[in-house]
């Protein structure tokens, strides 16, 4: 049952009733910072709890991140309820659940919406966020922002400032460490603070400093227990993911694969150059947490600082053949926790009670001394920081995962996990699977039809039901991407699917499999890159009447693209909208163009070489949440421009191979495409490099 908060009618009342009652509540201007603890938040991206020597590790050591279990609390049971980074910094902040705070996907966290930082603030203290943000608007809350745009780069990263560019020169985790040094020195000293320090690391494609890279050099790392799991008694959703060793691309192995070695051995191979990489990125993250933790030390503000380690989810490291997260299996699922307070929490200390991350946010409220908002589904664990378990916490936990096909085709699931048992059910396969985890630690047995397990399959489907209930994820949120609602703060993703699609009687069928009613004049089905493409004529197109009210592109930054394979040097990829807003991506005079159009105000960025008639090419634009307008070709940078992006809904639709109705861009005419075109997609957000490089992958 879930703590009431002790100020909750007022929490009703919104956030700003909220705001001024936690003003009223708070020690006069006159006293100092030391009454109320700082707050050190350290949050890496896609570090595994398996990771950590202070976790058991049987790879690496993390000596600097051992300071603070040793000094403080270890949680061994800490989970992320949609392991997916975008999503879970979402439901850190807002201690809420994907399908309340509106981050499912990759998609624009919507930062006006009440979270920590905001009520921090609010309560006096300095707040600053340095690192990795990821979540495709600029942040708020914050006294003091720099942050990495999308991803981020390891080596001589563009930082952005409080709103201002900066081109930065270094390794991302010294300067992520030197940033927050500074802000730390040049403090008010006079008020709290709350410093989420957010490494890059150790996120793909794990480029460790030259320092870190010759660690591990002559060593071979022994390969995990599950290494080589064939998924045999599964669902087909763990042979479908597209995570596994064969994967790993030529960015993430950085050497070419040697000749003459079996497909075993080849996969050993691949792992080695993968793991190492990640721990040496690793190692860097480690020493720079140490260098603020020595900060913090020397500086006197260690009696009074709460220090927090975690990372946004887990990682596989090998673990059932795989690389990345998504799965509901628990080395996806487990996120490393630690904490330390001196005075507070007993050093060395460690509890097995079941938190979350949208536990996060509650927890450091009531560190803070304030009040946990009624709208929060996470809870407070502040009491076990005391060594108090509440006797009515949490024996079960709900996960959803809504992200596919795109990235490593993890298909959509949901699930409970209990203190034993896990049921996870893969919606569109139809599929369940159930583990006994004292049994089967490593989840390679699936028992869902072993009739020893039905009490416990009932119970658990019980219990999934009721998790479901309370947290209010009704089923519209099952396959929200098939149901055309445009009001869903997804990221939506418009596939032309080149092995569903087909033409019959002027109609184009299964255009998307997301509900989209698509015409097709003139166009014809056939082969293409990997299944089927649109071939135009110069006179065809395929259209989507209903685009403005469903795909609406107003106030929302955006990526946008397709393959395509031109027969003339002119013609429209995809269009959205007309002479008042939209947005084109087209071929003129053999270049590659992209533009916007708000208000009538037109914005081009043009590339600077001209496409080969006959190759097939990716084209693709993103307009980000700072309005800048960029062109890719291959899924490399081609030219950029600023825009005001879209601030209307477009009255026009969306076409393919011409720009129907008024025109978006300063083109004479409808632009017909002459050629193919195959796998156009619209997502709403910023793609980030892994993910353009998988879409853009010859």
């Amino acid at each position: 049952m879930k703590r009431p908060c002790p100020c909750a009618f007022l929490c009703r009342l919104g956030p700003l009733v909220l705001i001024l009652t936690v003003a009223f509540l708070l020690p006069s201007p006159g006293q100092t910072a030391a009454e109320r603890p700082n707050l050190l938040f350290i949050l890496s991206d896609d570090h595994a709890a398996h990771a950590l020597s202070c976790y058991g590790s049987k790879i690496n050591q993390t000596p600097h991140l051992d300071r603070i279990a040793a000094a403080g609390m270890r949680f061994a049971n800490c989970f992320v309820v949609n392991s997916i980074c975008t999503p879970s910094r979402a439901a850190i902040l807002t201690g809420k659940y994907s399908h309340k705070n509106g981050v499912t996907v990759f998609n624009r966290f919507e930062g006006s919406q009440p979270h920590l930082a905001k009520y921090l603030q609010a309560a006096g203290y300095q707040t600053a966020l340095v690192g990795k943000w990821h979540l495709f608007s600029d942040p708020t809350g914050f006294d003091y922002w720099n942050v990495l745009p999308g991803q981020g780069l390891y080596h001589d990263p563009v930082m952005i400032e409080n709103g201002r560019t900066n081109k930065l020169k270094g390794y991302a985790s010294d300067l992520i460490a030197d940033l927050s040094l500074d802000w730390l020195r040049k403090r008010d000293a006079t008020k709290p603070f709350c410093l989420m320090m957010q490494p890059k690391a150790p996120h793909r494609e794990w480029s460790p400093p030259a320092k870190w890279t010759n660690l591990f050099a002559g060593k071979v790392l022994p390969l995990p227990e599950t290494f080589n799991d064939d998924y045999s008694t599964r669902s087909p959703a763990a042979a479908e993911a597209t995570m596994r060793m064969r994967d790993l691309k030529k960015t993430d192995l950085k050497a070419p694969v040697p000749a003459g070695l079996t497909q075993q051995q080849e996969k050993e191979w691949r792992y080695q150059r993968y793991i190492q990489d990640y721990l040496r990125v690793v190692a860097s993250m480690d020493e720079n947490v140490g260098r603020v933790l020595d900060y913090v030390e020397s500086s006197g503000l260690r009696s009074n600082t709460v220090v927090i380690y975690t990372s946004d989810q887990g990682f596989f490291l090998g673990d059932h053949g795989w690389f990345d997260k998504r799965f509901m299996y628990e080395e996806s699922l487990r996120m490393p926790l630690l904490i330390s307070w001196p005075g507070h929490i007993r050093a060395g200390s460690s509890n097995e009670a079941m938190v979350l991350n949208v536990d996060f946010a509650p927890t450091l409220l009531e560190l803070a001394g304030l009040p946990v908002p009624a709208d929060m589904q996470g809870r407070s664990f502040a009491p076990m920081l005391r060594g108090e378990r509440p006797a009515d916490w949490r024996t079960s936990m709900y996960y959803r995962y809504y992200h596919y096909p795109a990235h490593h085709r993890v298909q959509p699931h949901y699930g409970v996990r209990t203190e034993r048992h896990k049921l996870i059910y893969f919606d569109k396969l139809d599929a369940w699977e159930l583990f006994d985890l004292a049994k089967d630690p490593h989840e390679l047995k699936n028992v869902y039809d072993d009739p020893e397990y039905t009490g416990t399959r009932a119970d658990l489907k019980a219990e999934l039901a009721r998790l479901r209930k309370e947290l209010d994820d009704r089923d519209q949120f099952v396959n929200q991407l098939d149901d055309g609602d445009a009001m869903a703060p997804v990221a939506l993703e418009l596939v032309f699917n080149p092995d569903a699609a087909t033409l019959a009687n002027g109609e184009v069928k299964d255009v998307s499999a997301k509900g989209h009613n698509a015409k097709s004049t003139g166009a014809e089905a056939v082969p293409g890159r990997k299944g089927r493409a649109f071939r135009f004529g110069g006179e065809g197109a395929v259209t989507i009447a209903d685009a403005p009210a469903t795909l609406s592109p107003a106030r929302k930054p955006f990526t946008v693209g397709a393959w395509c394979k031109p027969e003339g040097n002119e013609g429209v990829v995809l269009s959205l909208g007309g002479a008042a807003h939209g947005f084109t991506l087209y071929v003129e005079d053999g270049t590659p163009c992209a533009a916007v159009r708000s208000g009538g105000q037109l914005a081009t960025v043009r590339g600077k070489e001209k496409l080969v008639p006959g190759e097939w090419t990716h084209l693709g634009a993103i307009l980000s949440a700072g309005g800048e307008l960029r062109l890719l070709v291959n899924g490399k940078p081609a030219g950029n421009t600023k825009s005001a992006g879209i601030q209307s809904k477009p009255r026009d639709g969306l076409a393919l191979g011409a720009d129907v109705g008024s025109r978006v861009g300063s083109y004479n005419s409808d632009l017909r495409w002459r050629g193919l075109i195959e796998d156009a997609r619209l997502y709403w957000g910023e793609l980030d490099r892994d993910e353009l490089d998988e879409w853009s992958a010859k």
